[in-house]
């Protein structure tokens, strides 16, 4: 048996004794109660975290980006290509009869401000080996833009009436 002092009144007890014979003292409801402490330092804060940053609605997805809205024809021998958009296009990438394995023909420019068509002759369209585009030999049938507008890369394509 070994004996200790008591916390409360510094009398000498027994390790085994429930209670202090000199003061009553229960060490080990100062434990428990110690104990109750550390659980709701520990339990509490967690909960508030998780209660502040847990949600019942499901995360915000950003909303779609617009795509460009153009307006093509063909004219004679030119486009005309329209930005229904409310801001310019820039560094704008058109392509005529392009495929998934045959080139078509390119056009780049630097920019189609809003609202404006800019007019572009059917011989400025090159594929890859330098060929024009020419309409008394091939019928321009599809189209496809890409075009950075919002500070992101955005696309068009139809077909050709």
């Amino acid at each position: 048996m070994a004996l200790g002092k008591c916390p409360e009144c510094g009398g000498d007890f027994s390790s085994y004794a429930k209670l202090c014979p000199h003061c009553g003292f229960n060490p080990v409801e100062k434990r428990k109660g110690i104990a109750l402490l550390i659980a709701i330092l520990i339990v509490l804060p967690s909960f508030l975290w998780f209660k502040n940053h847990s949600s019942h609605e499901p995360p915000a997805v950003p909303s779609d980006p617009p795509r460009l809205s153009a307006g093509v024809t063909l004219s004679g021998n030119s486009f005309k290509i329209k930005n229904h958009n409310s801001k310019p296009w820039t560094d704008v990438y058109i392509e005529v009869n392009g495929g998934l394995v045959t080139d078509g023909f390119k056009k780049h420019l630097e920019q189609i401000p809003p609202g404006e068509a800019t007019i572009i002759p059917c011989s400025d369209f090159a594929d890859s080996y330098g060929t024009r585009l020419n309409l008394a030999t091939m019928k321009p049938q599809k189209m496809f833009i890409q075009a950075t507008f919002d500070e992101r890369k955005r696309y068009w394509s139809g077909q050709l009436p």
